[in-house]
């Protein structure tokens, strides 16, 4: 299955191998407040700020378009955004190569839970994933499944399912209704990927 979270470290990589003292493995994408982050500030003699900018100009000028879009440096740790248009393309080939699977019965805890909300979100219209922090956060955690080694996979199906089904709660009902409608392509994402062994 397309592993986006592999894709993202092997890029990262690509650009900072040379300007920071590190492994693939050095680079964390199941980070906050970005999807990635490396702790640049304590990995080269640079100005982090400097080879940030520089891995900035060489992620934009990639063929296909950037899979960052965004960078920041907080607390020596460099931060990265994953781009809308990386998730649109992730979630295209998630939605085109993988069946859509079937409801979870009995449903016996919250990962069954979500199965089934995101089941019935797949019906609704909308495209790619939607500029909500909340909605990207959930969606990249479920991205986790397919990248975690299979001793933490549970653990992290349970913290996307935890994710996905929370990403809705505490806004207004008509801003909730709004997104709700350009959620489809997020639902039938986020079920294949809760379903993912």
């Amino acid at each position: 299955m397309y592993n986006l979270h592999l894709l993202i470290r092997q890029e990262l990589y690509e650009q900072l191998k040379g300007k920071a003292d590190l492994c693939p493995a050095d680079i964390c994408t199941n980070a906050r407040p970005g999807e990635a982050s490396f702790p640049l500030g304590y990995r080269t003699a640079l100005p982090a700020q400097r080879v940030l900018e520089e891995v900035m100009r060489g992620l934009a000028a990639r063929e296909g378009g950037p899979l960052i879009d965004r960078a920041w440096m907080q607390g020596g740790h460099a931060c990265f955004s994953v781009s809308a248009g990386a998730y649109a393309s992730a979630m295209r080939h998630i939605l085109s190569s993988v069946p859509l699977p079937s409801m979870p019965d009995p449903v016996r805890g919250d990962v069954e839970y979500a199965i089934c909300r995101m089941h019935m979100l797949s019906r609704q219209g909308g495209q790619g994933c939607p500029e909500d922090a909340p909605v990207r956060r959930a969606l990249w955690l479920a991205w986790g499944i397919v990248d975690a080694e299979p001793a933490r996979r549970e653990t992290q199906r349970r913290r996307a399912a935890d994710a996905l089904l929370n990403m809705l709660r505490g806004r207004p009902y008509p801003a909730r209704a709004a997104l709700r409608t350009q959620l489809g392509e997020v639902g039938g994402c986020a079920a294949r990927l809760l379903c993912h062994n």
